[in-house]
């Protein structure tokens, strides 16, 4: 096997505005410096390592919804920067990788993760998407000819998404600037593999990309001359469920994988993995692909997520709620925390901004969480008005995140307040309270001479708004002291009974 060297126009790997090199003693990835509208000159993946074959002119990747206002899809390519960095590249042998998640740890020869958001999409607007992406690699064979993705998206929206896309686009330029007019694009729908090559063959390797975790639902290829020029038809490319055949002629084209529809619900994650490598011959990649295969199955987590969602609740904690499909008696779990900034503009983007625009994660369990699915938990330690981004990962297996969630805190909660409605009363009225946090919560009715008549309520209440009906009909008349404590705040209220 030959060992695999991506350089330079890979936006696939792309979203930081600053250059690093990932390498390994048989891997290097240039991890290209794309400022906004414009590209480097130069082709890239270099195949085999140090050699002047190239194989690829630009790689990208697409999550399309049909919003109210019409068809949005989120991508990078020339000219067209809808996916905004929010971390800097973290690469596992530089000084830099002390900044990754926590839970995010390597797995390869040579490990990269950054992350990006939907901000800067210009055409009509942002969706309100999270993304985060865990590159692996390695050195030595059968694994050296392959890098695998591990991409989460988060819906930081308040809004349900229903009928989301993701797809991947690669403008594979098949022995680079000389060579790039002869190529051809094939499916293979029994290995589920996208690929092109060279059709004189004067170039030798086949560039392939295969997801791990879903299925294709539409493979299509256009030349130079058919590229979808807004979101309408980026779209429907991606939402039509047609697998085109094999390019007859050959040309400078484009292929586009897709998997889909699926739901996004506020603050739901999805997390779709997925390999690309090269080959010498179709045979030789669908081999390296499925060494992809056999590896990611080795590092997946054995647990299958079915949901994660991070709700914001009266009292400004925040409700974390996950299940699971299988799972062991010895199955724990950790959560993070990760608390965002303010959105940076495109315009004001600057190397030490996006290097400090997300804040560190923080373990938010002391001890890991056990039980049984469904699983909830409640993040009490958050700050009002805060976004905030949740990880998920298992105990026996930190290094990959089981999925994430997103929200954003409400207002500080309204301080304690009690209230009798009529007063006075005579056989029965209604008592309002509002709690500023969740506890135990003791509503007490006492005579004018402290002695306790009746406890009206006993229970663990959640923040917010309460509202009891009281009987009064077996009292007295008289003046009554009503008082209301809760946690480590006390309220009384004079109550007239008049018969």
């Amino acid at each position: 096997m030959k060992a695999l060297c991506i350089i330079s126009a890979l936006t696939l790997l792309a979203f930081s505005a600053f250059a690093d090199e990932f390498q390994t003693n048989e891997v290097k990835v240039d991890i290209y410096t794309m400022e906004y509208g414009q590209i480097d000159d130069d082709w890239g993946l270099q195949w085999p390592n140090a050699s002047p074959q190239e194989y690829l002119y630009e790689a990208s990747f697409w999550v399309g919804d049909m919003q109210p206002e019409g068809a949005k899809v989120i991508q990078n390519e020339l000219g067209n920067w809808n996916w905004l960095p929010t971390s800097d590249i973290l690469i596992s042998d530089l000084p830099n990788w002390a900044d990754r998640p926590s839970g995010i740890e390597q797995l390869g020869d040579k490990d990269y993760f950054f992350s990006a958001d939907d901000s800067s999409a210009d055409e009509l607007g942002p969706i309100g998407l999270d993304s985060y992406i865990h590159g692996i690699a390695w050195s030595n064979p059968p694994d050296e000819d392959y890098v695998i993705n591990i991409f989460s998206l988060v819906n930081t929206s308040k809004a349900d998404l229903e009928g989301v896309y993701f797809a991947s686009k690669w403008d594979c330029d098949v022995g680079g600037s000389l060579e790039y007019l002869d190529d051809l694009a094939a499916y293979n729908a029994s290995d589920k593999i996208a690929y092109m090559y060279d059709s004189d063959a004067s170039v030798p390797g086949y560039l392939g990309f295969k997801f791990l975790n879903c299925t294709p639902s539409a493979c299509h290829y256009w030349d130079i001359d058919s590229d979808p020029t807004d979101d309408e038809a980026r779209f429907q490319l991606m939402s039509d469920a047609v697998f085109d055949p094999d390019t007859p002629t050959p040309n400078d084209y484009r292929f586009l994988l897709c998997t889909g529809p699926f739901d996004l619900s506020a603050g739901e994650s999805k997390t779709i993995s997925f390999v690309y490598a090269m080959g010498d011959g179709y045979e030789d990649l669908r081999a390296n692909i499925l060494s992809g295969q056999s590896r990611y199955e080795e590092i997946n987590v054995d647990v299958k997520l079915t949901y994660f969602t991070a709700t914001s609740t009266i009292d400004g904690s925040v409700s974390l709620n996950w299940a699971v499909e299988e799972e062991e008696e010895s199955t724990a779990f950790q959560l993070y925390r990760l608390a965002i900034k303010p959105q940076i503009s495109a315009g004001e983007l600057t190397e030490s901004s996006a290097t400090n625009y997300v804040q560190g994660w923080t373990l938010v369990n002391p001890s890991p969480i056990t039980g049984s699915s469904p699983y909830s938990y409640t993040d009490r330690s958050v700050e009002p008005n805060t976004a905030y981004v949740y990880h998920l990962t298992e105990v026996k297996n930190p290094s990959l995140a089981l999925g994430s969630a997103a929200c954003t805190t409400g207002e500080q909660p309204a301080a304690l307040s009690l209230s009798i409605s009529p007063n006075p009363i005579s056989d029965a009225g209604t008592i309002t309270f509002t709690l500023p946090t969740y506890g135990n919560t003791v509503l007490s009715l006492y005579d004018i001479s402290g002695r306790l008549v009746e406890t009206v309520l006993r229970d663990e209440l959640e923040a917010g708004k309460h509202q009891i009906q009281f009987n009064a009909s077996q009292l007295t008349s008289g003046v009554y002291v009503l008082q209301l404590n809760s946690t480590d705040n006390s309220i009384v209220r004079n109550l007239v009974i008049a018969k």
